[in-house]
């Protein structure tokens, strides 16, 4: 039999990539305040705010409490329904998807009033 070549070659280096230039950005994150400007009424009256382009406005704790309220009630109604009542898994998922949907529907519907109310 022939003997087979045991050394070990050497691979080629993996290619790097080019160095990327820093980029200075051209907006100030809303969090480092308002940018000012030679003139303190120049520029938008928004520059800074929390509604300002892209920003969404801060959820209360009270907000945050009462979906935690609500997303407990609706997972102890799936199991009451799929554990106490007995009905399929299915039907009981059904039936709380169903009352997630109609929750967060009046939820839109009480946030785009308010919402057109303030304008």
């Amino acid at each position: 039999m022939a003997e087979r070549d045991t050394t070990i070659t050497e691979l080629p280096e993996p290619r790097r990539p080019a160095p990327v230039e820093a980029v200075t950005p051209t907006a100030t994150p809303h969090h480092l305040g308002p940018t000012r400007t030679s003139s303190p009424h120049a520029g938008s009256s928004h520059v800074g705010s929390p509604h300002a382009a892209g920003a969404e406005p801060e959820v209360s704790g009270l907000t945050v409490l009462a979906y935690g309220i609500g997303g407990l009630g609706l997972a102890g109604r799936f199991l009451h329904l799929w554990l106490v009542q007995q009905k399929g898994l299915v039907v009981s998922a059904g039936e709380v998807l169903g009352i997630t949907f109609a929750v967060l529907l009046g939820v839109s519907v009480i946030g785009t009033v308010r919402r057109a109310q303030r304008r």
